[in-house]
Order: C-alpha cells, then sequence, then structure tokens
C-alpha cells in the first residue's frame, strides 16, 4: 500500500515490462562475451606495452620475450578472476532459483512490494540469468585453456 500511495508500482511495472520485452538471451550472451574478452585483450595489451616500455632499455631486442610472458601472465590472471565472478554469479543465480519464494517474502516485508503485482518472478529471471552465465562459461573456460597454453609457451623461451 505505501509503495502504491507514493506512485512506485507503477514505475517498477513499467521497468520490469521493459526489461521482460528486450531481454533476450543471445544478447546478454553476446554482450557479457564481448566485455570479458575485451578485458583480457585490453589486459593483455596495456601489460606488454607497459612491460616492453621498462625492460627494452635494459635487455635489448630480448626484452619483447618478457614482455610476451607477463602480458601472457597478466591475461591468465584476468581470465582466473573472470571465471570466478560468473561461477559466483551463477551459484547467485541459482540459489534465487531455489529460495525466490524467500526472496518474494523479504520484498513484501521490507519493501512494502509485492512482486506477482507487478509481474516479477525471481525464479524466471534467475533462470535466465543462469542460462547466460552457464553458456559464457564455457567461452571462458576455452579462453582460459588458450591463455594457459600461451602462458607455457612463452616460460619455453625465456
Amino acid at each position: 500500500k505505501e509503495q502504491r500511495k507514493l506512485g512506485n508500482i507503477g514505475k517498477v511495472k513499467e521497468l520490469a515490462d521493459e526489461v521482460a520485452r528486450r531481454w533476450d538471451d543471445d544478447l546478454a550472451r553476446l554482450y557479457l562475451l564481448i566485455i570479458l574478452a575485451s578485458a583480457v585483450f585490453l589486459a593483455h595489451a596495456l601489460t606488454y606495452m607497459g612491460t616492453l616500455a621498462i625492460v627494452w632499455p635494459m635487455h635489448g631486442p630480448k626484452g619483447w620475450r618478457v614482455a610476451c610472458q607477463q602480458a601472457a601472465h597478466s591475461a591468465n590472471i584476468v581470465v582466473i578472476v573472470e571465471g570466478l565472478m560468473l561461477l559466483l554469479l551463477r551459484f547467485l543465480a541459482r540459489q534465487t532459483i531455489l529460495y525466490s519464494e524467500l526472496a518474494h517474502a523479504f520484498v513484501q516485508e521490507i519493501l512494502y512490494l509485492d512482486l506477482a503485482e507487478v509481474d516479477v518472478d525471481l525464479a524466471v529471471a534467475a533462470a535466465a540469468v543462469d542460462r547466460v552465465v552457464r553458456s559464457s562459461l564455457k567461452v571462458v573456460g576455452v579462453m582460459g585453456v588458450a591463455a594457459f597454453a600461451v602462458w607455457f609457451r612463452e616460460l619455453t623461451f625465456i
């Protein structure tokens, strides 16, 4: 009742309807993968350029090998962190699916907002997030294997 008096019910319902209308698993997956791959690329490129700028004066032409190894190591760290973040997000989505009724009750009691009234089903939303994250984890796993392969190859040259 309190949220209805403040006019928040209509705003929340409009926002929930807009998110539901625009949500597309494939598009969300694509955007997520672009962000993840961009982070790995940026970490690799910036580490390579920074290390090369520092190492080149001391080691000359051999400095690019050190820069390659450091860049590969940096990319590995980013892939590991991305994988851990995706695992955490998947865990939270699965917990939301399991305890969606508890979350609905929490929002009802604390925020005085009935999610059923605004057509928000946390279990459905969490399942959609879980689908996107699950497929993204596979791609991050492949990126991780590739990054480790490059890193091991660079270790052999140093």
